[in-house]
Order: C-alpha cells, then structure tokens, then sequence
C-alpha cells in the first residue's frame, strides 16, 4: 500500500498537490461561515430534564433575557429624566430589543374615589414641583419604594431591556446598548445580566481561538527550528498543521455547526499532533538526503518506510477521537468531531 502511494506522490506530485490545494480552498471557504457558542447549553445532556423543561417553557411562553442598565447620575432633574426617556426610546429601536422597562414608561397608579386612575409617571411638561412629586411618589409607592427604578439616595436608576432568547447576536446587542447610552447619558453607567455574560464569553472565546493557538503555533515552531534548524524544516509543518486546521474548522462552517469554549482544546491538540506528524516525516527525509539519496528517492524511501507508521499513528488518533461522539455532552462530542478531522487533515498534509 505505502509503495502505491509513495509512487503517487513521487510520479504525480503536481497533481496531487494541485487536488491538495483544491480541497484546502474549498474548506477554507467554510471558516467565514464558522458560529460561536458562548452559552452552556452545550454543556448540558442531551437527556437532561433542565432541557427538557427549559424547551417546554420556551414553547409555551417564549424565553427574554434581560440585560440591566444602572445609569449614575443626579436622576430628579428635568434634563436627566428627558435623557431617560430618548434612551429608553432609541433602546427599544436596537433589533432584538422586545421591552424596555424605566422611569420613561413606568405608571403612576392612584386611587381616586375607588377608582383606579392609570397615568404616566413622568408627565410630557415637566416642571420643579412635578420632579418632587415624581420623587416623592417613588419613595412611597408601594411597587416602588424599594428603589425598583430609582436608588433611595435618587442617584441612580435602572432599565430592564429584555431581548430575545434566541436568534439573537448578543454582542452587537451590547454594543449598541452601550453606544446609546455613550451618547445619549453624560454620566457613569454600568450594564449586567445573561446578555452581557453571553458577549463576554464571545469575546472571551475569539480572543482563545486566536491568541492561545498563535502561543502554542510558535513554541511549536520555535522547537521545529531547533530540531531542523531549516526553514524548510519549520514552514512544511506549519504548512501541515494549518491545513488540519482548516479542514476542520471549515467543516463546522459548511456544516454549519456552532464551536463552543472547548474547542479551543481541539485546536491546540491539532497543533501538537500534527507537527508530530511532520517531525517524523522530515526527519527520515533529511536522513535519507543525509546519506547521498536524490530529492525523489528520499521522498519515495520516506514515504515507503516511515509513511506506514504516521499513516496508522494519525488514523488511529483520529478514530479513538470519534470516541468522544458517546458522550452525552454536546461539546464533549463537537471536540472529538474537531479533533478527528483536524488531525485526519494534518495527516494528509
């Protein structure tokens, strides 16, 4: 089998690199379709009842998430209370966005006679007296009095912004959130809530994904050098690992599978097994050259003698990888997907 193959690769070389090449684009095309994941819906079993609740209640009464802004400030005065209501205003406006609760929308309930009279808290025309008895309404009602819009010391107020649990880009959410209040509130302001976690976790996995496989690329690279101390020596394995990358990466994106934080580990294991792969190779083929053999030759021995034992070492890694799929954890299974198909594509690098 390694003969054949050693002769395909020696006698057809340009074609196989052209079909190499041919896939590897076709792969890399998938990467600008990749999704993150940044909830730990993942991370529950598939036959958990939490899910299985948590899809009924969905159903039933749909799910919002909320994200809570505390804005800092002096809130009874008449150009607080306006710059309220236009945040409350152009929040609602950011898609997603199903309500927004604040002072600009919040009732004035009042009993009159045994009637209840319904009304705006902040009225259209604002003036000194009607700010104290918006203040002193706040401090006394009962829904209220515990600073449920407004602290006690009158120096901060609160928007609930409720989204939608799903289909939503929770970062650009946040984002625009916090480009309105940048320009519509002149003081401090602080945002919480699942949004906000969810948007830090995005950010948190791209920085992973990027920074944390650029440290372990360039150690590894930095011991190829010492090992070849050849370019040659440090560019075809990188040439190697990248490729395993991206045919598994690009996968996920034609797939259209959402990565979750642990697959970073599958990257990184990428990285370490396939340049592996890589040492083992070029080392038989430098002692090949080493010891007087044409390019060709040295290529056909190495493929011939050592080809077999990286062969069965990547097919075996990739297949006890798929181990993973028994799991019960979504992202216990997509790391093993990742994984085997990294290592799978390095090998054939």
């Amino acid at each position: 089998m390694m003969k054949l193959i050693a002769n395909i690769v020696t006698k057809k070389s340009r074609l196989v690199l052209v079909a190499f090449i041919l896939l590897t684009a076709f792969m890399a095309f998938g990467l600008p379709k990749l999704e993150m994941d940044p909830t730990m819906n993942a991370f529950i079993p598939d036959d958990s009842p939490i899910t299985e609740i948590s899809d009924e209640v969905e159903e039933l009464f749909g799910l919002n998430t909320v994200t809570i802004a505390i804005l800092d400030g002096d809130i009874y005065t008449k150009d607080a209370l306006k710059s309220i209501q236009q945040i409350a205003k152009d929040i609602k406006k950011i898609e997603g966005v199903n309500k927004v609760t604040s002072l600009a929308n919040a009732s004035r309930m009042e009993d009159d006679d045994g009637f209840l009279i319904v009304d705006d808290l902040i009225p259209r025309r604002l003036s000194d007296e009607k700010i104290a008895d918006i203040k002193n309404y706040l401090n006394t009602a009962y829904i209220y009095k515990d600073g449920l819009l407004v602290s006690k010391d009158g120096k901060k107020t609160t928007l609930i912004i409720e989204t939608n649990a799903v289909d939503v880009d929770s970062l650009a959410v946040v984002e625009s959130i916090r480009e309105t209040l940048d320009n519509d509130w002149d003081g401090e302001y602080w945002l919480a809530g699942s949004n906000l976690i969810t948007a830090e976790m995005r950010k948190t996995m791209q920085n992973d994904l990027i920074y944390l496989n650029l440290f372990a690329a360039f150690m590894i690279l930095i011991a190829l050098f010492f090992n070849f101390k050849t370019i040659r020596g440090v560019v075809l394995p990188l040439i190697t690992v990248i490729t395993g990358i991206i045919w598994s990466m690009g996968t996920m994106g034609w797939l259209g599978i959402m990565i979750t934080s642990m697959s970073v580990i599958g990257v990184v294991a990428i990285l370490a097994v396939g340049s592996s792969f890589s040492l083992h190779i070029l080392g038989r083929y430098y002692h090949e050259i080493a010891i007087g053999k044409t390019n060709r030759d040295a290529v056909y021995n190495t493929m011939q003698e050592t080809g077999l034992g990286v062969l069965i070492s990547g097919i075996a890694i990739s297949v006890a990888m798929t181990t993973f799929f028994l799991s019960s954890m979504p992202a216990v299974r997509l790391l093993g997907l990742i994984t085997a198909l990294g290592v799978f594509g390095a090998l054939m690098g």
